[in-house]
């Protein structure tokens, strides 16, 4: 396994301990491909698998590292994070199916910020991500 890849953070926003929900999924699935996750959303305290949930990008350790941010929320629910994703200046930010964004994504774009609308799990079952 590319040992560059094991260093890639991801953080997934809309983390959720329920075992039908695409964020778990992609929790356990980004672990078992060994990366390093942090999981945001409403359960804060709780994990899913060995990843931590928590409710701001502000309380994830070493936070500056973040590669990628993967969302499983809603547009009116991102917008709470917004400023927060921007600050970070993660390497590129994934907008999974329902979660599409046209105004955020060109914000993105607009400060260098790669935006693409794709599902992590496809990604990661391609050995795309």
């Amino acid at each position: 396994m590319n040992s560059k890849r094991k260093t890639k953070s991801v953080v997934v926003l809309g983390a959720s301990t329920k075992e039908q929900r695409y964020a778990n999924k992609a929790i356990k699935a980004l672990r078992n491909d060994e990366y390093e996750v942090f999981g945001i959303g409403r359960e804060k305290g709780a994990t899913v698998v060995d990843v931590m949930i928590y409710d701001s990008f502000e309380e994830i350790p070493e936070v500056e590292l973040i590669h990628t941010v993967t969302i499983y929320l809603s547009e009116r629910n991102q917008k709470v994070y917004e400023e927060e994703i921007l600050k970070l200046k993660p390497h590129r930010v994934i907008f999974n199916p329902g979660a599409e964004n046209r105004s955020f994504y060109a914000l993105l774009i607009d400060n260098g910020i790669e935006a693409i609308n794709a599902c992590t799990l496809v990604m990661l079952s391609l050995k795309d991500f």
